[in-house]
């Protein structure tokens, strides 16, 4: 799995996530593949961070099920204020309903947890792809 270019700016990557020891573990893991990271407990603080970001954000990995503001409500207000920035779902507990509402735009994508730290880096790597195809194709 191949890392941010050192040329380039490192992505920051937006983890939000209710359990603390989860967001961390996944911060730490994105930091050591060289992505820069911010972090919010809940769908709320998220959209703050969002909101007074002094660097661009490339990617919000948010967990489905939290207090306050949840993941599939994050998605649809980051879609909204923030339409270039794609989302990566994660959840344990995947319902059918779910699963339709996370497919219904191209930069949003559904990682099933458990997962391992090689599926969540690829899964970023492909959103992050996807995401600059899509921009490169709107222009």
């Amino acid at each position: 799995m191949s890392a941010p270019s050192a040329a380039s700016t490192p992505v920051t990557i937006l983890v939000v996530e209710d359990e603390p020891g989860v967001r961390r573990l996944a911060a730490q893991l994105l930091q050591r593949h060289g992505y820069d990271t911010l972090e919010a407990a809940d769908g709320k603080e998220a959209l703050a961070v969002l909101s007074a970001a002094a660097t661009p954000i490339g990617l919000v990995l948010t967990d489905i099920r939290m207090p306050n503001l949840n993941g599939l409500e994050l998605e649809r207000l980051v879609r909204e204020h923030w339409p270039a920035i794609p989302v990566l779902l994660m959840s344990g507990e995947v319902t059918r309903e779910w699963l339709v509402e996370a497919v219904h735009d191209p930069t949003v994508k559904l990682l099933r947890k458990p997962f391992t730290a090689e599926e969540l880096l690829e899964a970023v790597q492909e959103m992050l792809q996807s995401s600059a195809s899509l921009r490169q194709r709107s222009r």
